[in-house]
């Protein structure tokens, strides 16, 4: 790994440029191409030299300056955000999100729910937080796939997963919202699972996703798993 802070010095050519790395970064891939070797420089006397630089080390730093990006536009709270199922725990979520400064989109099958949110007449623990959401229009809500995930960046999956006859977790609610954000889906969304799952159910919905979009869990969209520790069946 390297030192945050240090240097990076890339050789390409017959030129060369410096890069600051303020975050650990693992250049220890031999297969990949390229070598590095510590020693002195004139930029630093614990500068790593890249030699015979190609594709994985420019996505690297790619890689790190998208982060960067990325807490950025999180910091700045300027990022769109999607929950997709608004009901006991995907309302609350929704709302504080919102009025913590979020541009907010609620994705519901239930055109009652959807017109109770935009009303802020919807009956839940926060009615006067769900109001000043509203109010600010931080928060809306929709049964339009396509609206509710356009320049979306990260989508929160909270629908429900109730047990079956067979007293296993029902999945068919996550596995619906797959195919049905997947067509819409662009690169750089992070998907974050919330619901009650079973170990490796995340994992078959980022398949069904790669398997309609094309694309690669951690290459061009990311997937979460952030169980949520609410137990709706409780008082």
């Amino acid at each position: 790994m390297i030192d945050a802070g240090i240097h990076v010095v890339i050789a390409s050519g017959n030129s060369n440029f410096k890069a600051d790395i303020s975050g650990g970064v693992d250049y220890n891939n031999s297969s990949a191409g390229y070598y590095y070797h510590r020693g002195s420089s004139p930029y630093n006397d614990n500068a790593f030299y890249v030699g015979n630089i190609d594709f994985a080390v420019r996505s690297r730093l790619n890689e790190f300056n998208a982060w960067e990006t990325g807490l950025e536009q999180i910091n700045n709270k300027s990022i769109k955000i999607c929950v997709a199922g608004v009901g006991t725990v995907g309302l609350p979520l929704a709302t504080f999100l919102a009025n913590s400064g979020f541009s907010v989109t609620g994705l519901d099958i239930s055109k009652n729910r959807v017109d109770e949110i935009n009303s802020a007449s919807v009956k839940f623990e926060y009615p006067d937080d769900l109001k000043k959401a509203i109010a600010k229009k931080k928060l809306k809500a929709t049964t339009n796939v396509e609206e509710a995930i356009k320049n979306t960046t990260a989508i929160f999956v909270c629908v429900p997963t109730p047990l079956n006859n067979e007293n296993a977790i029902d999945i068919s609610n996550l596995k619906d919202v797959a195919n049905r954000i997947s067509p819409f889906l662009k690169r750089g969304t992070i998907v974050i699972v919330e619901s009650s799952v079973s170990i490796g159910t995340t994992k078959t919905m980022g398949e069904i996703i790669e398997k309609m979009t094309g694309m690669k869990i951690g290459i061009d969209f990311g997937l979460a798993y952030c169980p949520e520790r609410y137990n709706p069946s409780l008082p």
